[in-house]
């Protein structure tokens, strides 16, 4: 009985040291696992910031195209506005108006009132600065610019002016309006009969 109880004893040392070595071989499994989910590498932190970089510049570059877009249009806006109101005010007032561009490409305009020049021969040495300036000048958006200006005059000659009659009649003529690094254009028409100032493009 005494040999049996000697060999219980030296069993159980054993079975010890037999269950020690699994929990230890599953710590470090743990262990590893953790220290391989602890970040990103250099080189998924590079990609990600490539990519970001990418969509970044893409935006950007789509908000300042939608920016000049909006100031193109705002021009076209101005402009029609300007018109209407100078025929308005040559009606109203009985007065001839003068709105002059400075050449068939522009960034300005400036609005004059011309009284003598609503009747008579129209000078070819006429000049709108003959009259009172009035408005302007008006400076279009950044980056937008006047072109293919041309208005017909009664003494047959063609101009970079309208003239904006006390009866309601006009320059017959049109303006085109662009912006830098677009194809994309706008046209303003001056009906001579009418004075009626408008765009095709709907504005």
């Amino acid at each position: 009985m005494a040999d049996q109880g000697v060999a219980r004893s030296a069993v159980k040392p054993l079975r010890a040291a037999a269950d020690v070595t699994p929990m230890r071989s599953s710590i470090g499994s743990r262990t590893n696992r953790a220290s391989s989910d602890a970040g990103f590498t250099l080189l998924e932190l590079v990609a990600v910031m490539a990519i970001f970089g990418v969509l970044t510049a893409i935006a950007v570059g789509a908000l300042y195209t939608w920016r000049d877009a909006q100031a193109e249009k705002g021009t076209v806006r101005e402009l029609l506005s300007s018109l209407r109101n100078v025929q308005g005010r040559a009606v109203s007032e009985s007065t001839t108006f003068c709105v002059d561009f400075g050449g068939a490409t522009s960034t300005s305009f400036t609005v004059y009132r011309t009284p003598g020049a609503g009747t008579g021969a129209l000078s070819t040495s006429f000049a709108c600065s003959s009259g009172t300036a009035v408005l302007g000048p008006v400076k279009t958006e950044p980056k937008t610019s006047l072109t293919g200006i041309n208005f017909d005059q009664r003494n047959g000659l063609t101009t970079t002016f309208i003239l904006f009659y006390p009866r309601g009649a006009a320059s017959p003529g049109s303006i085109n309006i662009g912006r830098q690094g677009s194809a994309k254009t706008y046209s303003v028409t001056i009906d001579g009969l009418t004075g009626r100032v408008s765009s095709p493009d709907g504005h």
